[in-house]
C-alpha cells in the first residue's frame, strides 16, 4: 500500500512540475540564422541589391552584407571605405544629414563560394537613448502575482483535497 501512495505522490509531483514548466516557457520565434535586424528599432533591412546607396536618419554604426551563409560586417569607425576583394563601399555624410549617415556598396568580385550574390543588407544606425520613466510605488499600491500562478495554486488545492479524502478513506491518513 505504501508503494502505491508514493507512486501516486511522485506522479502528482511530475504533473505539477510539467504544468509549471509549460506555464513558464514561451515558444521561440527566431529561427537559426534569422536576422536580429527585423526586431531592432535602429536597423533597416534592405533587399539584396548588388550595388546601391542608402541614407539613414542617423549616423550608421554598422553595415552588414549577407550572402549565402556568409556575413560581412563593416564599421565606419574602422575606416570610411571598405574593400574585402568581393564587396566594396564607403560611408559618407549626406547634405544636411548626420555624420556618416549614408552607405554605398558594390559587389564586384569574381562569383564563387567567398563572393556570392548579396541576399540582403542591414544598416544599423545610432539611436539616441530614450528617457525612462520610473513608477514610484506608494503605500496604497499593491502587487498582484501572475494569473498562471494563481491557477496552479487552485489546481494543487483541488488535487490535495481530493487526495486527502481518498487517503482518509483508505486509512493512510488519520
Amino acid at each position: 500500500m505504501r508503494k502505491n501512495k508514493w507512486l501516486l505522490v511522485k506522479i502528482l509531483a511530475i504533473l505539477v512540475g510539467l504544468a509549471i514548466l509549460l506555464c513558464l516557457t514561451t515558444p521561440s520565434t527566431s529561427a537559426q540564422g534569422a536576422s536580429q535586424c527585423v526586431h531592432a528599432p535602429n536597423c533597416v533591412e534592405l533587399p539584396g541589391q548588388q550595388t546601391g546607396t542608402y541614407t539613414a536618419a542617423n549616423t550608421v554604426i554598422q553595415f552588414t552584407i549577407k550572402a549565402g551563409q556568409n556575413r560581412f560586417d563593416f564599421d565606419p569607425s574602422q575606416g570610411l571605405t571598405f574593400d574585402d576583394g568581393c564587396y566594396r563601399g564607403s560611408f559618407s555624410t549626406s547634405e544636411g544629414g548626420q555624420p556618416n549617415n549614408t552607405v554605398a556598396w558594390e559587389r564586384y568580385g569574381e562569383p564563387g563560394p567567398g563572393c556570392q550574390e548579396i541576399s540582403h543588407l542591414e544598416v544599423w544606425y545610432y539611436q539616441a537613448p530614450t528617457a525612462v520613466t520610473l513608477k514610484t510605488f506608494t503605500t496604497t499600491d499593491s502587487y498582484s502575482p501572475p494569473y498562471w500562478l494563481l491557477g496552479v495554486a487552485i489546481v494543487l488545492l483541488i488535487i490535495g483535497i481530493a487526495l486527502r479524502r481518498r487517503w482518509i478513506k483508505k486509512g493512510w491518513l488519520k
